[in-house]
């Protein structure tokens, strides 16, 4: 089966690749170190004691959710959109292999590796779980889930360390192979021990029902990895992860949004059944419900939700690849000096606003919180994309960027002369106008230099570098 060799051939590369990016490993021990944190910040919550063990168990899931969706993205650019843009794409192509067992191949390499993250979190976020929160600095620590929890990652990281040292093995990838094996052992004593090291029934302590709630988040997890594998065909690294994060705040508070409409309305009942809806993964509340909880059917169903959206998201990323030209010569990273200046302060505001956004919707969860931060992070995501296009030298990313610098000295100049309240200070009035005429004149200044006429002049590729 030559086509099935081809597939695992490329599927066991992109895992491989994935495991050892660096940026797979940060993510994965700010993750365990975000956790490890939340046991004494929870007791913050200043209610009962099962209230911060609530407060523990939400943090923790959240957490869960948010590493998935950040390790999916980079993972998917990681593997197949710098691929593209580097062209190494090529050498694959001209084997021959099709493009849907390329695709089908990244899809499942960056799966495997985000699968095994998405374990090595869980087995974490397990041991906090089990550990109990810390109401006052008395409260005695679980020796057993610190001895062997604490003890499994110290001997990882040395492991790694004497493998890369002496037998010349990848850390990082070395790393994550005895995390997950020693992890595995120490949660599965954990589980067999309880305080003061007495042997207790296997998982005592922990709900059962804390379980489904993680099987549920994986499945979102997964269908987040298509997506990411989906718009890494086109976009770049930052750019795929502000879509996910965009898809993944609208996905949330899409049901309140239109769902009213959606009986008199068929746009907006059609707009709700494409839409991805993941808050039939988020099932928290059930923690605490007084009914059955989470059963075996939700979770069937919601497996079945997320494997037709997979494969539909799937299908668009293929439909994408297929008319994406692997041929084009990359663009030129010698933009003249204002272009780049321009370029990476688009980038720097662009973070700045996305954080923002997602900053306001951690504080105060609400409706409206999350539909200004699913617009701040869209809003981010076309800045950045609007800087990679001015970097490429793409014509009319720079006739875009003159006209919007007019409009907001115009707006500027309206808001200033009549719509400005009075309590505003006039130096405060100063300051706007002289940042928005400053970046009017050297929009202007920019444009009219001959390095820049040149580097918009030149044929470029239509995507921007990453």
């Amino acid at each position: 089966r030559p086509g099935m060799s081809k597939l695992w051939t490329i599927t066991t590369n992109s895992f491989i690749e994935t495991i050892r990016q660096p940026i797979y490993t940060i993510l994965l021990l700010v993750t365990f170190g975000t956790m490890v944190l939340q046991v004494p910040l929870a007791a913050f919550e200043m209610g009962a004691e099962h209230s911060d063990q609530r407060m523990l168990v939400d943090l923790g899931l959240s957490t869960l959710m948010m590493s998935g969706l950040f390790i999916a993205a980079f993972s998917a650019s990681g593997v197949l959109a710098r691929e593209i843009e580097n062209r190494t794409v090529l050498t694959v192509v001209s084997k021959p292999v099709s493009r849907p067992v390329i695709l089908l191949g990244k899809f499942l390499g960056v799966a495997a590796a985000v699968t095994l993250a998405f374990y090595l979190a869980t087995l974490v976020f397990l041991m906090t779980v089990r550990h109990g929160t810390m109401s006052t600095a008395r409260s005695p620590y679980d020796d057993v889930v610190v001895t062997l929890g604490v003890g499994a990652f110290i001997l990882a990281v040395l492991g790694a360390a004497f493998a890369d040292y002496f037998l010349n093995w990848q850390f990082t990838s070395t790393l994550v192979g005895l995390l997950a094996g020693l992890l595995t052992v120490a949660m599965g004593l954990i589980g067999f021990l309880g305080r003061g090291w007495v042997v207790v029934p296997f998982g005592a302590g922990i709900d059962p029902q804390i379980l489904a709630v993680v099987l549920l988040l994986y499945m979102a997890v997964i269908v987040m990895t298509a997506l990411a594998v989906a718009v890494s065909t086109r976009l770049g690294q930052m750019a795929t992860l502000a879509t996910c994060v965009g898809v993944f705040l609208l996905s949330l508070v899409i049901d309140r949004l239109i769902g009213a409409y959606a009986a008199e309305n068929p746009l907006a009942q059609l707009v709700q059944w494409i839409a991805p809806n993941l808050s039939y993964f988020f099932m928290l509340d059930a923690l605490t419900a007084a009914e059955e909880g989470i059963t075996a059917r939700h979770i069937a169903l919601a497996a079945g939700y997320g494997a037709c959206y997979s494969v539909a998201l799937l299908g668009l990323g293929l439909a994408l690849f297929q008319t994406r030209e692997m041929d084009a010569r990359p663009a030129s990273s010698s933009a003249p000096g204002m272009v780049n200046v321009l370029a990476w302060t688009l980038r720097v505001v662009a973070l700045v606003v996305a954080v923002g956004g997602l900053a306001l919707v951690a504080g105060t969860p609400t409706v409206e919180t999350a539909t200004i931060a699913a617009g701040c992070v869209l809003g981010a995501g076309a800045a950045w994309l609007l800087a990679g296009y001015l970097g490429a030298g793409v014509r009319w990313a720079l006739w875009l960027v003159m006209f919007l610098a007019v409009v907001q000295c115009v707006a500027s100049l309206v808001w200033l002369l009549g719509l400005a309240p009075e309590a505003v200070d006039s130096n405060q009035k100063v300051l706007v106008l002289s940042l928005s005429v400053g970046l009017l004149v050297y929009v202007a200044v920019m444009a009219a230099r001959r390095a820049t006429r040149e580097h918009f002049a030149r044929r470029r590729p239509t995507m921007p570098p990453a």
